[in-house]
């Protein structure tokens, strides 16, 4: 039997929030003993916790600089780049001693980070400072949701982490590329990127003739996507009746009003629980997953793949992948036969794509059924965590 060291975990938030990253991290840590892991918080401003972390020992450091109002004011002032620095150097600096005391305490063995944020200068400094090993995990890179400013404060650090790292995993082949390429680490990172929906594979879900909804769960990350599949059902429901009109159904804790995304055609549910969302998804024809065209969301979309992917595949509703030509999840859709790729910024061709794959009604059945296989066989969360606890629990 594999023996468990007793481990660190540090995060940059409560993990409060529902998405991929939180809902991936919640299917990996049911399986590890309460007693073998514990967990330091170091970014926020609330101490509140999600219930399935209620069992593990902790320390949480909230501070009102995190505060989404005074961080969204802390960008638009020509303070931005002093707000960093005191996000990601003098906040570390503050509470490293805390963290070090309570690690001793509870006879730490190895440190393991979720890279985002102030957690990777904190990771940085405590692998250094105790010579504890250190496992990486890294959804995605620096660039991705922070300004430049912010990913210049952190990239030394991201660095030192990676080249540091005793193990490590990561999203997809592609970012493993670029950071071996960019930083020459991490050492031999386990590919690794499972959505860990909550419950049992249902049935398949009887899926339609005719294509009515366009299911989406998580927040809005790229809203260009979305005006531009919201223009292509313009044009396509122009042309259909209003019973048969296609819509898009978002499941989300807040649709940003500062997106402009008005549609009657856009209909907002609201956050569903994790355990419950998979009978809401199943009752629509197509799952949206985009990734932005925007040069500024590059890196993320060539590197990151987003984990509702893996969750939409144990539904097992074809997916509807929308992005560029280099983005990991279009080439992961088509590798896998799993739903239609669409990487154009036109509406019309869009729409084009839309009504040809909803006559290619064998084409949807093929990908609801090749996401059932996957989901029972290389995605299923006994193989995931058989994959990552090899690694997790390697000193």
């Amino acid at each position: 039997m594999t023996r468990i060291p007793r481990i660190l975990l540090i995060t940059s938030a409560t993990m409060t929030e529902v998405n991929g990253g939180t809902v991936l991290l919640r299917g990996l840590i049911k399986n590890i003993p309460n007693d073998k892991l514990c967990w330091a918080v170091v970014g926020g401003d609330s101490r509140r916790i999600p219930g399935w972390m209620q069992g593990y020992r902790r320390v949480i450091f909230p501070s009102i600089i995190f505060n989404r109002i005074i961080q969204a004011l802390a960008r638009r002032l020509p303070i931005a780049r002093l707000w960093g620095w005191v996000q990601f150097r003098l906040y570390p600096w503050r509470v490293i001693s805390k963290i070090l005391a309570f690690l001793q305490e509870e006879q730490v063995e190895k440190l393991w980070v979720v890279a985002s944020g102030q957690a990777i200068p904190v990771a940085e400094r405590l692998h250094r400072q105790t010579g504890l090993p250190v496992h990486v995990t890294v959804h995605d890179d620096i660039e991705g949701h922070s300004s430049p400013a912010q990913a210049a404060l952190l990239r030394d650090d991201f660095q030192r982490l990676l080249q540091a790292a005793t193990t490590s995993d990561l999203t997809s082949t592609s970012m493993q590329a670029y950071y071996e390429e960019r930083y020459s680490a991490p050492r031999n990172p386990l590919v690794f990127w499972n959505g860990f929906f909550m419950g049992e594979v249902l049935p398949p879900p009887e899926l339609r003739q005719r294509v009515r909804s366009i299911g989406y769960a998580g927040n809005i990350w790229s809203p260009d996507n979305f005006r531009i599949l919201l223009k292509a059902l313009e044009l396509m429901n122009k042309d259909r009746k209003p019973e048969d009109a296609i819509r898009i159904e978002v499941f989300s804790e807040r649709l940003q009003k500062h997106f402009g995304l008005t549609s009657p055609y856009l209909i907002y549910h609201g956050l569903v629980e994790p355990e419950k969302i998979a009978g809401r998804l199943r009752k629509c024809d197509l799952l949206y997953v985009p990734m932005s065209f925007l040069t500024g969301k590059a890196i993320l979309a060539r590197t990151s793949l987003p984990g509702k992917i893996q969750s939409y595949m144990k539904v097992q509703v074809p997916i509807l992948a929308h992005g560029p030509e280099y983005a990991t999840h279009i080439g992961f859709v088509r590798d896998y036969q799993v739903g239609l790729t669409s990487t154009s910024q036109d509406p019309g061709i869009v729409a084009a794509e839309l009504l040809g794959y909803e006559a290619a009604y064998d084409q949807r059945m093929a990908a609801s059924q090749r996401s059932r296989e996957l989901s029972l066989g290389e995605f299923s969360p006994e193989v995931a965590w058989d994959r990552f606890k090899a690694v997790l629990y390697r000193i």
